[in-house]
């Protein structure tokens, strides 16, 4: 099953707790919002043996004792888009997670009213009516620095840190940054055995 599939099912269960407006209002302006821990990436998609997608997800503490995480997701094959989300929800916790904010780097989209971005950088801010269908685009993201197939480590931590800023997310001293290791295969010449 898909994950859209299993957030449809989510959706029908009457006994998971939704995020209201006016709850989202409260944590994006709470401003002990904080990450302590280090970031670290892993796989989290493979084809064959080949991994094709990294991840990456921290707790954000936060004074009303809300499950937040801040995450990140980078595909392998197209390095130079990227998305950034600050979570709510758990469904281990019966809460039906949502994205309160979400940067898409690079990515297509379209609003419903016409709007689209087309490889383009944009951001959405979550609302219980419209979930994460509108998008803008940012003024306050470090993206046009990295050219297409050209990425650098240090383009994912600026982000990162940015998209934080953004969210009035601090970094508390146990926040350390790990550099995602892209796994990109590499090519090797063959040849016969004379």
């Amino acid at each position: 099953m898909n994950e859209r599939a299993i957030r449809a099912r989510l959706a029908r269960l009457p006994n998971f707790r939704r995020l209201t407006d006016a709850e989202a209002d409260l944590l994006l302006d709470d401003k002990s919002l904080v990450v302590n821990e280090p970031v670290r990436w892993g796989v989290s998609r493979w084809a064959d043996v080949n991994p094709t997608e990294l991840r990456m997800s921290v707790r954000v503490f936060n004074a009303f004792g809300e499950n937040l995480s801040m995450r990140g997701r980078i595909s392998i094959a197209i390095p130079e888009r990227s998305h950034w989300a600050l979570g709510w929800g758990d469904k281990r916790a019966g809460e039906f997670p949502v994205d309160l904010r979400r940067l898409d780097l690079r990515d297509d989209h379209q609003n419903p009213d016409g709007a689209r971005w087309r490889g383009t950088t944009h951001k959405h801010r979550w609302s219980s009516q419209d979930g994460n269908r509108w998008a803008y685009t940012p003024t306050d993201i470090p993206h046009e620095s990295i050219g297409e197939g050209s990425v650098c480590d240090d383009d994912y931590r600026a982000i990162f840190e940015s998209f934080a800023a953004e969210c009035h997310v601090e970094l508390g001293p146990e926040f350390r940054w790990h550099d995602p290791e892209l796994l990109r295969p590499t090519q090797t010449d063959l040849w016969e055995v004379p």
